[in-house]
């Protein structure tokens, strides 16, 4: 329904008031004797003929082809009533005079505003010809009133026009902005049902239709959404998490949320992330056997050295001609081989066992000093040279296994230590280690003034096997991100090429 069916309903309405209004004050007039019987039943006759046309124009509106004519004949007939009631009551003593203003706004309400003008000169014309008719002698009282009334119709006239254009011109923008509301929403990829107090949808938008497989929205207005989305159960306060969504006997994942809104309405959102997680389910096991052909590659190369070392030095032993010292040497290269296999396969085991289930309270910052005086004894970090520095702020409690947290940190400050091995530089070196407890987080962060790590190596230092190192193994930054994250935690990297790298722990306090 628009604007001006709104207002010709009004019209309508409040016309069939004043008749009603008429009719009453008959009565009243009838019972208290103030009109004679002759005027009482020529009204009662207007009035009447007045409603069965009023009857008639509601039935005929439809389908009148001229909307405009057809309205302008009905306002013109409201005037002329009026006059007749006037005429029969007497243009100074009438109580219907006020319907002349009514007929006015009526016109300002139906037609631009020239309409309501040209009513206001219709209608004073008309009364002042009732006046001249029914007046043997026209005294200046009867004249100034004359003039007030004709005054009041022009001023009503005006100001009724102007009101109704400012009304139109904010019915206008009010139109723009909600059809521009109603395009914003219909193109949101977000599928929204709007809920009132009651959790009865009053809105829905083309993507929820879609997502919703609805063609009809009829079908989901006026329904609860517990009847919409029957999976919800009680969605009174907060929602928000992914739920399984049967739709034509497909099963979709979509994440549902709710929004509150003022005067207790609220809104859900959903969104369609099936396609989605079945492509990031695809990544990850992609991922994973990218992983497993990586890690593959890595304990292959890392092996084939000591096996071939372990073999050929078995061949010579197999022979007779290789004297007792020969044998020994040989011994001794198989036994370091060996071992150097059995370290490597505990680092492979220690990397692929499952998180530690079980979890204590650890104090990080005793964790952290322990680490900093082990890795000060150390022999091969005393000869270079590197000054370590702590900072550690109050106490810094986490969940966790404190072996694992004494693995992470040992890893990253031998692995700042080793960057020094080869690298010359003018200045001091030095390792700083500080942690802190911040937004509910405890962080960790370990950084140096070493080489750091060139650009094409960033992407892949967590990688496993992955080292630029000639004796390392590629193992110890994997390791410490896998603890990490087996700690509900995050590691993050600052690296740059001559200044130095960065470490960067958070985990849960």
């Amino acid at each position: 329904m628009n604007n001006q069916e709104k207002d010709i309903r009004l019209y309508m309405f409040l016309r069939l008031v004043l008749l009603f209004s008429v009719l009453v004050s008959l009565v009243v007039f009838q019972r208290t004797g103030i009109l004679s019987r002759d005027t009482i039943v020529k009204t009662y006759f207007v009035t009447f003929f007045t409603f069965f046309v009023t009857t008639g124009f509601i039935f005929l509106y439809e389908k009148a082809k001229n909307v405009s004519y057809f309205l302008t004949s009905q306002v013109a007939y409201d005037i002329l009533f009026t006059t007749v009631l006037i005429f029969y009551t007497g243009p100074y003593e009438s109580m219907y005079t006020i319907f002349y203003l009514f007929n006015i706004m009526f016109a300002a309400l139906l037609f631009p505003r020239v309409g309501a003008v040209i009513a206001a000169i219709a209608s004073s014309l008309l009364y002042c010809s009732i006046a001249w008719i029914n007046s043997d002698r026209t005294t200046d009282d009867k004249a100034f009133s004359i003039l007030i009334t004709i005054t009041g119709f022009v001023s009503l006239s005006l100001l009724a026009g102007q009101l109704v254009e400012e009304l139109r011109k904010s019915r206008q923008h009010i139109s723009r902005l909600e059809e521009l509301s109603e395009e914003i929403v219909n193109s949101l990829d977000t599928g929204l049902l709007a809920l009132d107090s009651h959790d009865v949808v009053r809105k829905v938008n083309r993507t929820a239709r879609e997502i919703l497989a609805v063609v009809d929205e009829t079908f989901i207005l006026g329904r609860t959404v517990r009847e919409v989305l029957p999976m919800l159960g009680d969605v009174s306060g907060r929602l928000s998490e992914i739920k399984e969504v049967n739709v034509r006997e497909r099963m979709r994942r979509m994440l549902i949320t709710r929004v509150a809104l003022p005067e207790k309405h609220s809104m859900i959102l959903l969104r369609d992330l099936t396609d989605v997680l079945d492509l990031e389910e695809k990544v990850r096991r992609q991922e994973r056997l990218a992983g497993v052909g990586r890690l593959a590659t890595g304990v292959a190369h890392e092996i084939r050295n000591p096996i071939a070392s372990i073999s050929g030095a078995a061949q010579i032993l197999s022979g007779d001609n290789s004297d007792q010292e020969e044998r020994g040497r040989l011994t001794a290269l198989i036994v370091r081989e060996s071992e150097r296999v059995d370290r490597l396969v505990n680092q492979l085991l220690r990397f692929a066992k499952p998180p530690v289930e079980q979890r204590n309270s650890v104090r990080l910052d005793e964790v952290l000093h322990e680490c900093v005086e082990a890795i000060r004894t150390r022999p091969d970090f005393q000869e270079l040279d590197i000054e370590l520095e702590l900072a550690v702020k109050g106490s810094l409690p986490v969940l966790g296994n404190r072996d694992e947290l004494s693995e992470v940190i040992n890893n990253l400050l031998v692995n700042s230590m080793q960057a020094f091995v080869e690298y010359k530089s003018a200045q001091r070196h030095w390792i700083k280690v500080g942690a802190r407890k911040a937004k509910g987080q405890i962080e960790v962060v370990v950084e140096d003034n070493g080489p750091g790590i060139p650009k094409e190596f960033r992407s892949r230092v967590f990688d496993p096997f992955f080292t630029t190192k000639p004796t390392g193994t590629g193992l110890g930054l994997a390791q410490v991100h896998k603890i990490v994250r087996d700690h509900n935690g995050e590691v993050d990297l600052s690296t740059e090429e001559g200044r130095g790298t960065s470490l960067t722990i958070r985990l849960p306090a």
